[in-house]
C-alpha cells in the first residue's frame, strides 16, 4: 500500500517518514509517468494529480507485522 502522509491535508502528500519500502524512480520513468498524467490523461501541469507526482515511492507492506 501507497504510504504517504499530507499532515491532515495541510500539505501536498509527501512520502511517509515510517514507511516499509522505498523505490526512488529514476528520471527518465518519473517524466514518463508525468507525461501520462498531464498528456493522456490531460491533468494540468499545476494540478494536484501533477503536482503529487513523487520521484520517491514509499509502500507500507501489509502483514509485515508492526
Amino acid at each position: 500500500m501507497f504510504a504517504y502522509e499530507d499532515d491532515g491535508g495541510k500539505h501536498l502528500p509527501r512520502p511517509a517518514a515510517n514507511c516499509d519500502a522505498t523505490i526512488r524512480l529514476p528520471q527518465n520513468i518519473w517524466q514518463r509517468k508525468y507525461e501520462i498524467l498531464t498528456g493522456a490523461y490531460g491533468y494540468a501541469a499545476d494540478s494536484f494529480e501533477a503536482r503529487t507526482t513523487p520521484k520517491e515511492e514509499t509502500f507500507w507492506i501489509m502483514g509485515k507485522g508492526k
